[in-house]
């Protein structure tokens, strides 16, 4: 894996596709579908709103770029701000192989230089955004680090890529079947609801077949804690809905760390416990960064 700076060509073939003619300044993309945290570090407090909208703007024949910060609430009360950043180099993470040869595009990605230019009635310093076709990830300060501000879509899809599973067999370290965790959130409420899909436990490493499937799995109104880097969720008990309903399992001790940096912490654990036999499972799954989806 490495960084890259994307130039004016590769920008254009990666974001714009295939086209005969490019006007130089393109809309690359507009999330409307935004929530925004915003934490007062002198007072402690913070604010979670959804009302926000980021435009990504190119200019294909400079190279440069700009991200339109629209309808920003700082603090409860106070009259929305918006903010242009230009002058933004675009970079990607990837991974190539021993010849350099490109084979994946993990994300692209913008950070403020001394080059970076910026307007408007927020003064934005330190940001780092992240983004992957309908997904983004955005953290900055704003008026000389007062407020820290984090955002990212309010529907976000997570992708396992590593799972423990402690059970009555033993350890398994053996991935579960690429399980789905459909995240969205309830911006007035200040929770989460987590749907999943495809999951697939194996209960015995010597045994494939003696595994605990689930269809789906629904934990809804998960209540969340916010702080400057993102959220964390800890309930003693539960019962989830799974495959249905509500009477064939309990979670307990659940825990769920999500930061927003593009590579900061993202995982969830739990204890999973049938009703009808007592088989407990203690669960922790880590979320792929660069799979991230909105759904």
């Amino acid at each position: 894996m490495k960084l890259r700076q994307i130039y004016p060509l590769l920008a254009g073939a990666l974001l714009l596709g295939s086209c005969s003619s490019i006007d130089p300044t393109q809309k690359l993309n507009e999330y409307t579908d935004c929530i925004v945290y915003s934490h007062d570090t002198t007072t402690d407090t913070g604010i979670l709103t959804n009302f926000s909208s980021i435009e990504v703007t190119g200019d294909m024949s400079t190279g440069y770029y700009s991200l339109n910060f629209n309808d920003f609430q700082l603090t409860e009360g106070e009259a929305l701000r918006s903010a242009t950043v230009s002058g933004l180099i675009q970079f990607m993470d990837d991974v190539s192989d021993e010849n350099g040869n490109l084979q994946e595009v993990h994300y692209t990605f913008f950070t403020q230089n001394e080059g970076s230019r910026q307007n408007g009635n927020m003064d934005i310093s330190d940001m780092q955004f992240s983004w992957l076709s309908t997904i983004y990830w955005l953290n900055m300060k704003a008026d000389a680090g007062r407020y820290a501000i984090w955002s990212l879509p309010s529907r976000v899809a997570l992708y396992a890529n590593r799972n423990l599973i402690k059970g009555p067999y033993g350890d398994n370290n053996e991935n579960a079947i690429s399980p789905r965790y459909d995240m969205t959130f309830d911006v007035m409420n200040k929770t989460i609801t987590l749907k999943t899909t495809g999951v697939k436990y194996p209960v015995d490493s010597s045994d494939p077949s003696k595994s605990l499937e689930i269809r789906a799995m629904t934990w809804d109104k998960i209540p969340i804690t916010l702080n400057e880097k993102g959220f964390t969720a800890r309930v003693d008990e539960f019962n989830p809905t799974i495959n249905g309903t509500t009477d064939e399992y309990t979670i307990s001790n659940f825990n769920m760390t999500y930061e927003t940096a593009y590579e900061g912490t993202r995982s969830v654990s739990f204890s999973l416990t049938s009703k009808s036999t007592g088989l407990k499972l203690f669960i922790i799954t880590h979320f792929d960064y660069y799979i991230e989806q909105h759904f």
